[in-house]
């Protein structure tokens, strides 16, 4: 169902973090996960009107949104818009340490 920035697998029937890590996929959306250390999530269960599907999603987004926001309590990030390589919008985020508290 889903899958962060360290490899670790979010399963639909135990919406948990797995722990055992997967090889990440390749590609512009897992780039800018890796980049942003982030996750990312399957389509199918966000359109999913299979309450189970539905519900698996929000407690692992939840999860690695809780992460993230107490990752992104520690570390400032400066993210900006930039042209890709085919005119397509590309995001660039940049530690910056000259902020104390983000």
């Amino acid at each position: 169902m889903g899958q962060n920035f360290r490899g670790n697998v979010f399963y639909r029937k135990k919406p948990e973090v797995g722990s055992g890590a997967a090889p990440l996929p390749e590609g512009e959306y897992v780039s800018l996960m890796k980049a942003t250390k982030g996750s990312v999530f399957g389509l199918p269960f966000l359109g999913s009107e299979n309450k189970n599907k539905f519900g698996a999603l929000q407690q692992a987004s939840a999860s690695a949104w809780r992460e993230q926001i107490k990752r992104d309590q520690y570390v400032c990030k400066e993210c900006f818009c930039a042209r890709g390589d085919a005119g397509q919008g590309k995001t660039i985020c940049k530690k910056n340490s000259f902020h104390e508290k983000c």
